[in-house]
């Protein structure tokens, strides 16, 4: 699940992406290793393409990351937004490239 939220003391907007431990664990054998790695890549590479990740805590039952938040959405609400769920043409060619600089930024690292 994914909430907009606000900290106060700054007025900042982010993303706060709640994941249930127990799923987690059920999807990822022992531990949630994906949620460890995505912590990892949001908090440590820097670029236009890839969501930063602000904080990250957790409770007894949540794992909670805060990140920048995309002010025009996701790509999948894009998608599901269009009539035909089918991007023109050329902004296909624009979302890959974005997509492809964030990958190969990524593999770099």
């Amino acid at each position: 699940m994914v909430f907009n939220v606000r900290k106060r003391s700054t007025d900042e907007w982010f993303a706060l992406k709640l994941q249930r431990k127990k799923e987690l664990l059920e999807h990822h054998d022992s531990r949630p290793r994906g949620v460890t790695d995505e912590r990892l890549a949001h908090s440590t590479m820097k670029h236009p393409f890839v969501v930063e990740l602000a904080y990250a805590f957790q409770s007894n039952s949540l794992v909670c990351l805060v990140m920048t938040i995309c002010a025009n959405g996701d790509l999948f609400s894009l998608l599901q937004s269009l009539p035909s769920r089918r991007l023109p043409h050329e902004h296909v060619h624009f979302y890959c490239a974005e997509i492809l600089s964030a990958l190969t930024f990524m593999h770099e690292q």
